[in-house]
């Protein structure tokens, strides 16, 4: 039996297969990286420490199984019984590009009968009039801005912050969004429609609720770190895909089918970029790509989760001519 002295404990591990020849201290000389282990345990050499972390089977990132949306919705739901806690919300994050199925897997949750306060980000952001006048953007072709949607410039940070302070904290929150859309709106030489920031407003009020769904483009932003009581669902899509379907919603039709889709791309990478640096302090409970999918189908990949390393100490290991080197 192998005795490992971890912060303030013991793990004991069973003598025979990899650790049936520990017998030598752990120096700097030997070039420890991984030990793979048959009770769901791994030391790992970080610099000149040792660490333990947990090596469960888990899937190389990109594996995994085609879904429908009703098995996603039932794997939210339970999500949700885990994760409610007395006295907060839960709250779903569900990020996307423009097009990968948000939408649809809000409207199945609602048909499920699952009752909470939807969120869209979108009332966040700033119109392209508002964007056209930011000193980064100011003189370029929208498709060359450096500040669209999906960047964390692009839409209003305060009031997107405020409400979710104000329901983490089990208060209710009011903001005003334009009343009116308008058209024929002339930006970076074309005309295109937007939502009318000088016109009247309406009062959008979202209650005190036990669950609540905040969805968008701007999601990402919002994630700063990862709560309890938080469900984070990635929704993936390739661009060319994305691009085929919002075909279909006949938006800016004044903008030729070229720089329309090079203005979607830069959307499309801001939104990427975001995710990408969510992606190292936040992982997904659910990682969906719609890439390819028929309608009502996700590919679900599964999440490799990091668990917090333990310094070990007094641990000896196999000599460097070990097969397991």
């Amino acid at each position: 039996m192998i005795k490992l002295l971890f912060e303030g404990f013991f793990m004991v591990l069973p003598t025979g297969g990899f650790c049936s020849n520990i017998s030598h201290p752990v120096s700097a000389e030997i070039p420890v990286q991984a030990i793979a282990s048959p009770i769901s345990a791994c030391l790992r050499r970080v610099g000149n420490e040792v660490f333990t972390e947990a090596a469960s089977p888990i899937k190389e990132k990109g594996e995994g199984r085609i879904v429908s949306i009703k098995e996603v919705v039932r794997q939210i739901l339970e999500n949700i019984q885990q994760k409610r806690q007395q006295g907060k919300p839960v709250i779903i994050f569900i990020a996307g590009p423009s097009a990968s199925g948000k939408s649809a897997l809000t409207s199945s949750l609602q048909q499920e009968g699952l009752i909470f306060q939807s969120v869209k980000t979108d009332h966040f952001l700033k119109s392209f009039s508002e964007l056209s006048m930011l000193p980064q953007n100011q003189g370029l072709p929208v498709s060359a801005w450096p500040i669209v949607h999906g960047h964390e410039d692009s839409f209003n940070r305060d009031t997107a912050d405020n409400l979710l302070q104000a329901i983490s904290t089990g208060c209710s929150f009011n903001y005003s969004v334009p009343a009116e859309y308008r058209e024929g709106v002339m930006v970076g030489g074309y005309l295109r429609g937007e939502r009318d920031i000088n016109g009247p407003s309406r009062l959008i009020k979202v209650p005190v609720c036990d669950t609540y769904l905040i969805e968008g483009i701007c999601t990402p932003h919002l994630m700063q770190g990862r709560e309890e009581n938080h469900i984070f669902v990635q929704l993936d899509c390739d661009f060319n895909e994305t691009v085929k379907r919002r075909a279909g919603r006949g938006h800016d039709g004044a903008i030729p089918a070229e720089e329309r889709k090079k203005e979607d791309f830069g959307q499309y990478q801001a939104f990427q970029n975001a995710i990408d640096r969510l992606d190292q302090i936040v992982k997904p409970d659910i990682h969906l790509d719609s890439s390819g999918m028929s309608e009502g189908n996700f590919y679900q990949k599964d999440v490799a989760v990091s668990l917090p390393l333990k310094r070990v100490s007094n641990l000896v290991i196999p000599p460097q001519k070990s097969a397991l080197f």
